[in-house]
């Protein structure tokens, strides 16, 4: 994969293994850029972890969900994405995404969720104290939850 995941070169992403990849590349505590290179088929990925998924266990008080990303699809389509909330809380692609997505299209996602709030772009898109955008997406899909906040782009949103 190249970039730096910066703002000025941020990390091309252009297979499912550079996808699977972004939550160890995101940087904890602080700013982490991505841009999709081509459309990536997502076919046979079963071990994807969203980017914010869980609270980190050397995080104190407050400091939850704290990898700041922004994702620009560059008009590119993910297709075939699937998660489940088995060991993955907030099954979707982000998780909690805080920060931006732009200009990406999600085709034939699956969602599985037996508890946990679940939608295709993320189980939560936005808190109260961690901010997101979201500009020109568009999701495809089914989420299959039994948890009360869950939707096909987001089981919550905020702001």
């Amino acid at each position: 994969m190249t970039g730096a995941g910066t703002e000025s070169d941020p990390y091309v992403l252009s297979t499912a293994r550079h996808m699977v990849r972004m939550r160890e590349l995101a940087t904890y505590g602080g700013e982490t850029w991505f841009r999709m290179a081509k459309d990536i088929d997502m076919s046979g990925v079963t071990d994807y972890v969203p980017v914010n998924n869980v609270v980190e266990e050397n995080a104190t008080a407050g400091q939850t969900y704290e990898r700041k990303i922004h994702f620009d699809g560059g008009n590119f389509t993910i297709s075939n994405f699937t998660c489940d909330d088995t060991d993955r809380p907030y099954p979707s692609l982000f998780g909690v995404l805080y920060g931006s997505v732009k200009d990406l299209k999600v085709v034939n996602a699956t969602i599985t969720s037996t508890g946990q709030v679940a939608g295709i772009l993320g189980g939560y898109v936005g808190t109260t104290d961690r901010p997101a955008t979201v500009t020109n997406v568009d999701v495809q899909g089914t989420v299959t939850s039994s948890a009360g906040r869950s939707g096909g782009f987001a089981g919550n949103v905020v702001g």
